[in-house]
């Protein structure tokens, strides 16, 4: 229910690098390495791993304070119903989270939870095939 605020966060980012480069270079640095280690845990189908990760993601983007209270909220949420895990995607300051499960009976769980609480909510499936590209 929140439109993220890309532009926002940029220029929050930014200014965040400005007054401390080495902090968010590290934090970068370490987005970066969590991204390479959820390719290699997508690739291998170890969605546990892939699940930590999501969540060290999550975890390093809020040290640049791009968060908001309702994001915060479906994180914890999703954690509290046994997702693997969480993490907003896009812009930051509002927008969309991603959560993964692992048990279908989980997953309608927390789509309800959700729904409950007053968050829009779909199910999207890992492993299939999404748009291509084909030449004639």
């Amino acid at each position: 229910g929140e439109d993220a605020r890309t532009g926002e966060m940029v220029s929050r980012v930014r200014n965040k690098k400005a007054q401390s480069p080495e902090a968010v270079n590290a934090i970068l640095e370490s987005l970066d390495d969590l991204s390479r280690k959820a390719l290699v845990g997508l690739e291998n189908k170890n969605l546990r791993i892939v699940g930590k990760l999501m969540n060290s993601y999550y975890q390093e983007l809020r040290k640049l304070d791009i968060s908001t209270k309702k994001l915060d909220q479906i994180v914890e949420i999703a954690l509290n119903n046994n997702a693997l895990g969480v993490k907003p995607t896009g812009g930051w300051g509002g927008g969309c989270c991603l959560a993964l499960m692992e048990k279908e009976e989980d997953l309608e769980k927390l789509k309800n939870i959700f729904e409950k609480e007053g968050f829009n909510s779909f199910v999207g499936k890992i492993g299939v095939e999404g748009v291509k590209i084909t030449s004639k």
